[in-house]
């Protein structure tokens, strides 16, 4: 249930607005995760693991979008 919400949520939410962002020809896609998503701590592991999760696939999403069609943040 935490990942489904989390993880694939971000990624749905920006599948879903990809096709209007390359329509305009612009756009900004912002994932907010929090510092679990560089460092694990101790009860926390599945939370750590899905914001390393959200903070890797914008990372990715950069690559594969935002470096060829417009600047992303």
């Amino acid at each position: 249930m935490m990942i489904d919400m989390n993880s694939r949520g971000i990624l749905y939410g920006i599948a879903a607005d990809l096709p209007a962002m390359r329509e305009q020809k612009s756009g900004h896609i912002i994932n907010l995760s929090s510092i679990a998503g560089h460092n694990v701590y101790p009860d926390s592991t599945v939370y750590c693991a899905i914001m390393h999760a959200v903070k890797a696939d914008g990372r990715e999403i950069y690559r594969g979008v935002g470096e060829k069609n417009r600047p992303m943040i």
